[in-house]
């Protein structure tokens, strides 16, 4: 017969190895790249070396698979402002704006968007997100080319009182 210690190290080598498996399997699991995860970094890399045609294929394959994905959705946005596509780089950013609404690389390049689009009164929503206002500060409030865009709309306003901001900038 085993001794009560040689019973309990025994029962700790038990559960130690089963909780080693336990990390083990999953983590195999996790391991694996999915379909989706392919065409994202997929969509990524033909970003990276220009082929923006491709790139626009592979996120738009991966959102139609998993419509919350984030990255999946900036890179389409981002792929389509290079091809200057306006409306679909318009949806990609709208929706990675949605997944990630504290992402202020997003936020920046979704009023640069808009601004194209001549979608004025959303292009100052945005870079007003970026840059800020008196009393509310924006995500970059110190980006100049962001401040450069939104005094120019600003100083487009139709009336004096829309145009007053831009002196504050």
């Amino acid at each position: 017969p085993m001794s009560t210690n040689e019973e309990n190290a025994m029962n700790r080598k038990f559960c130690i190895s089963a909780l080693l498996l336990l990390l083990i399997v999953p983590g195999m699991a996790i391991g694996q790249i999915s379909d989706i995860d392919k065409l994202v970094s997929s969509g990524w890399e033909n970003y990276r070396t220009g082929l923006y045609r491709k790139a626009v294929q592979d996120f738009s394959a991966a959102l139609r698979k998993d419509k919350e994905n984030s990255s999946a959705a900036e890179g389409l946005g981002s792929a389509a402002l290079q091809l200057q596509d306006w409306p679909k780089a318009k949806d990609g950013f709208e929706e990675a704006h949605r997944l990630s609404p504290g992402n202020c690389t997003i936020t920046k390049n979704l009023a640069y968007v808009y601004l194209r689009l001549n979608l004025q009164g959303r292009a100052v929503e945005f870079y007003e997100k970026v840059v800020g206002l008196p009393g509310k500060p924006g995500c970059e409030p110190g980006d100049i080319s962001s401040k450069v865009s939104l005094g120019q709309l600003y100083y487009r306003a139709k009336d004096e009182g829309e145009r007053a901001p831009a002196s504050q900038l």
